[in-house]
């Protein structure tokens, strides 16, 4: 507990300082830069508490908040345009990373495992919409939800197979395939394309099952004309 308050009670006095220093401008043009490295120098700590003890399993919410946070503020910095675009996925998937780590950490904390791959589930989306103009977003959200269950029943937990899960992974799966099968360029193409392999398949295989009976009728020929030639009474030579 006095490790906590030591911890807020630094994280409070500078926070106060750099806004006092932000009110007179005393950062000047700088002042993206400075505020980028003050939240990585926060991120730094929460995550080392993290690290070295076990039970402060939660700050890597707060040390992976801080770090997007600092890594956002130094693209605005350096490259306005990709802040604009990823700034979203940034933050959404710096989160999850936090609800991985805990799991990976503390694997008695599986329940990390859902709101970890629903926060890079939205991190992937928002990415999409960014640069795809017309992006199923629907489709890639429930096949991200069903991945993320599924990965909670493969997953290893310390409370065991948790079989529960591959019902919400399967009804996500089937909402994200009739989702994507909606959209006009699966429709145009995909469905086409996939009716092609289907045929293709069907006439390949009847080839296949075709050529596996006439083997067959071979074998069953050959040997009913064996038995037919054991049947034949020989015919005995007079003396």
């Amino acid at each position: 507990m006095k490790r906590n308050n030591w911890l807020w009670g630094g994280v409070l006095i500078v926070a106060g300082v750099l806004l006092l220093a932000q009110n007179f401008r005393l950062f000047g043009a700088a002042e993206d830069v400075v505020w980028a490295a003050m939240f990585a120098v926060g991120s730094a700590a929460f995550l080392s508490v993290a690290v070295l003890y076990r039970a402060h399993w939660w700050a890597f919410i707060p040390g992976m908040v801080l770090l997007s946070l600092a890594t956002i503020i130094g693209l605005q910095a350096g490259v306005p345009r990709s802040a604009e675009l990823w700034s979203g996925s940034i933050m959404l998937g710096g989160i999850g990373l936090a609800f991985w780590l805990i799991y990976l950490t503390h694997a008695e904390h599986w329940w990390a495992i859902i709101p970890g791959g629903v926060l890079w589930t939205l991190a992937t989306v928002a990415g999409l919409e960014s640069v795809w103009a017309q992006p199923d977003s629907g489709g890639v959200f429930f096949a991200g939800l069903a991945t993320t269950f599924a990965l909670v029943y493969l997953l290893p937990t310390a409370g065991g197979r948790m079989r529960w899960a591959l019902f919400p992974a399967a009804g996500c799966a089937l909402l994200s395939v009739v989702t994507f099968a909606a959209v006009p360029w699966v429709l145009n193409y995909l469905w086409p394309a996939a009716l092609i392999i289907a045929g293709v398949y069907v006439l390949f295989n009847a080839q296949r099952l075709r050529r596996m009976e006439n083997t067959v009728d071979d074998a069953r020929q050959a040997t009913r004309g064996k038995e037919e030639g054991y049947d034949t009474p020989s015919v005995s030579q007079p003396h």
